[in-house]
């Protein structure tokens, strides 16, 4: 009798260790803070700040006939839509039911830029719409124009935007 009370109490308590022992937790859950993943270093921080869309509607008025991508625009009143998203802008301008759709880079500005504008460049013979200048960013139309802000020099004219609304 003694022996299977002995056997019982041995199957028992080898059950016991096998089926009822303290579970076991991973790392990541005793220790968030300093759990890797293999290959987490080379990975890119993700982007989660986005730039907001902007709109903005304005008119202004040309005084002389100028250049932009290509195109002529004629002296004379204009109204001016621009939407922004991200890194690019586009901007359509409307003479007399005559519409002109360009599209440039956006720039941010880190200092205030004074009143909202056009930046017109005078060099050469020719007088060319470089850059739309709002209150915070730009938008470049002429590729060879890489900073408005820091570029206005003697050859550049602003135009004044006039009833815009954001």
């Amino acid at each position: 009798m003694k022996l299977i009370a002995h056997l019982f109490t041995g199957i028992v308590l080898t059950a016991l260790v096998a089926f009822a022992s303290a579970p076991a937790y991973s790392q990541a859950e005793i220790d968030p803070d300093h759990f890797e993943l293999p290959g987490a270093g080379n990975a890119e921080p993700a982007k989660t700040a986005r730039a907001a869309p902007t709109h903005y509607s304005g008119k202004f008025t040309l005084p002389y006939a100028v250049q932009c991508n290509g195109k002529k625009l004629s002296p004379g009143r204009y109204s001016v839509s621009l939407s922004t998203e991200g890194k690019t802008g586009k901007a359509t301008l409307n003479q007399r039911g005559q519409v002109t759709k360009l599209v440039g880079t956006v720039h941010k500005n880190t200092k205030k830029a004074g009143a909202d504008a056009l930046l017109v460049d005078h060099s050469g013979k020719k007088a060319i719409l470089s850059a739309l200048r709002l209150s915070e960013l730009d938008v470049v139309f002429d590729p060879q124009l890489q900073d408005s802000s820091a570029n206005m020099s003697a050859r550049m004219e602003t135009l004044p935007l006039k009833g815009s609304k954001r």
